[in-house]
């Protein structure tokens, strides 16, 4: 589990330095960040029961495992970064860092989906019609982050007001991110 477990520590590292660059934020911000970091904390337990699972089954599930934890650890890795570039955009202190940080977002939120895509893919016709589905969901709340970064870089005067309108989307966001878990798992 060597390289599991060097993974998770990874994780764990990440998940401290997120909070602490939350720290630092906007009044309000941080219990938000909290409960996401939170999840993301669950989300690295349930990360490390599936490899001690997997890791007693047979040689021939080893194949299945790599996969599944691989796929596992890169979304969590993404989620990290996703909510780091969230927290910067709830503390940007201006237009430029605030845009700037929504723009890093939105690759990140591409970069997810198209990484989910993959993995429904190569799921059987039942959940894959089901993984499907949320992935277009995914992709209205994307579109919607990338009308505030749109709206944002006509009307950097109002970036104030579309911070608030994405952290709205960003919640939607993440709610949907937890309910994929489950329908990908």
């Amino acid at each position: 589990m060597g390289n599991a477990d060097v993974r998770l520590e990874e994780i764990d590292r990440r998940l401290d330095e997120v909070w602490e660059h939350a720290g630092i934020g906007v009044v309000g911000a941080k219990p938000r960040i909290q409960r996401h970091l939170d999840r993301l904390r669950q989300k690295e337990v349930l990360a490390l029961a599936a490899v001690q699972e997997t890791y007693e089954e047979s040689w021939q599930a080893l194949a299945e495992y790599g996969r599944a934890v691989d796929h596992t650890f890169r979304l969590v890795e993404l989620e990290l970064e996703l909510a780091d570039a969230a927290s910067a955009a709830g503390i940007a202190e201006d237009a430029a860092a605030f845009t700037d940080a929504l723009a890093a977002e939105l690759d990140g939120w591409d970069l997810y989906v198209e990484r989910l895509q993959v993995w429904a893919a190569s799921l059987a016709d039942a959940k894959r019609s089901d993984a499907e589905e949320t992935l277009r969901e995914l992709r209205r709340y994307r579109n919607a982050l990338a009308q505030v970064l749109a709206e944002c870089r006509t009307a950097p005067d109002d970036w104030r007001a579309l911070r608030a309108a994405a952290a709205v989307v960003r919640r939607e966001l993440e709610h949907a991110i937890d309910e994929t878990a489950i329908k990908f798992a």
